[in-house]
């Protein structure tokens, strides 16, 4: 099968990130077969030369330029999503031309959120998320820092952000902190645990990178080097969002072989249960230190929770189970919509 690829430039080629460097292993193992263009790219004559059997639109929300698909006839088309933080925003620029719906990363609730607005569409997932291990993988240095703390920490937003805001505030969370908020930090046990390690900075090695950039902002540091200070690292923080998705630092800390600090996504459960020092939102400060404490103290401990998460992203979650995962995903969708169409 001839697979085109569209993807939004500002979001994948623009930014050089993980996405990006996932699909472009997709296009390099299905060689003639699969193409990537960024849309900016993507002319009629272009679609027409390499004639594709099914085209795949990958955007971080809907599709920005929607104008390939007067060219697609009656091929199928299939919105692939890396935005699970703004459903209702998204759902609304989904064009009724579209077959499938395929989420970057597994998550139940929002997929059953797609299905049920599309009902007549197919929505799937890929399994999981993946990383590049090339970049990401365990290194042999001296552990300089108890605690790491990357990514974005500061994003107070509008309550409800989207449908899945409901699942995070619920009656445990109602119960603990009473009415909900116009607005909320979207990463409320990231931020916390940032301010608590500032605060006790004199108890504990602290290392924080602060992001750059106000628009998808990035670490001051990437790939190589980033896994690199992960390595150094005890524990690295790596928390849910309000929305309870799998984010690619949990891969990245773990393929570096980096202990994670923390919680996790639901759907992820079997993965990372018993594999990283838990906490939540509803401990106490103490509490959370007393975890932390005894879990510097437990090196051995550490590295064998390090070990397991660490050998599993390798074997399980690398970019050539990602090419694997989205063959799945392409010819079950043309399976159900009734073309089989021969590789």
């Amino acid at each position: 099968m001839r697979v085109l690829i569209t993807g939004e430039h500002n979001y994948l080629r623009g930014r050089d990130n993980n996405e990006y460097h996932m699909m472009r292993h997709i296009e390099d193992r299905g060689g003639s077969d699969i193409k990537l263009v960024m849309d900016c790219d993507l002319t009629k004559a272009v679609f027409d030369d390499f004639n594709p059997d099914i085209v795949v639109s990958f955007n971080c929300g809907g599709p920005k330029d929607q104008s390939f698909l007067s060219w697609v006839g009656d091929r199928p088309v299939c919105l692939m999503i890396d935005d699970g933080f703004h459903f209702d925003t998204v759902a609304c620029d989904i064009p009724p031309r579209c077959d499938a719906i395929i989420l970057l990363v597994k998550w139940e609730t929002l997929r059953q959120q797609y299905q049920s607005r599309f009902p007549e569409k197919i929505v799937t997932s890929l399994a999981s998320r993946y990383v590049d291990v090339t970049k990401f993988h365990p290194r042999s240095v001296e552990k300089e820092y108890d605690i790491f703390f990357y990514g974005t920490d500061d994003v107070p937003t509008k309550v409800p952000l989207n449908n899945m805001d409901a699942e995070y505030f619920d009656d445990k969370w109602r119960a603990a902190h009473g009415e909900v908020p116009t607005t909320y930090n979207y990463y409320p046990l990231r931020k916390r645990l940032r301010d608590l390690f500032l605060k006790h900075k004199d108890d504990f090695k602290v290392n924080i990178f602060t992001p750059q950039g106000s628009w998808f902002p990035v670490p001051p540091i990437r790939g190589d080097g980033l896994s690199e200070v992960i390595a150094k690292s005890r524990l690295t923080i790596c928390t849910r969002a309000r929305s309870d998705t799998l984010l690619k630092k949990y891969l990245e800390v773990a393929a570096s072989g980096g202990a994670i600090l923390g919680n996790y996504p639901k759907d992820y459960k079997d993965m990372f249960d018993g594999n990283i020092v838990e906490v939540n939102e509803y401990m106490s400060d103490d509490e959370i230190l007393d975890v932390v404490r005894r879990a510097l103290d437990d090196p051995e401990g550490l590295q064998r929770k390090a070990d397991a998460l660490c050998q599993d992203v390798h074997a399980n979650h690398n970019y050539e189970k990602a090419y694997q995962d989205f063959i799945s995903v392409i010819s079950s969708i043309l399976e159900r919509r009734g073309t089989t169409i021969p590789r």
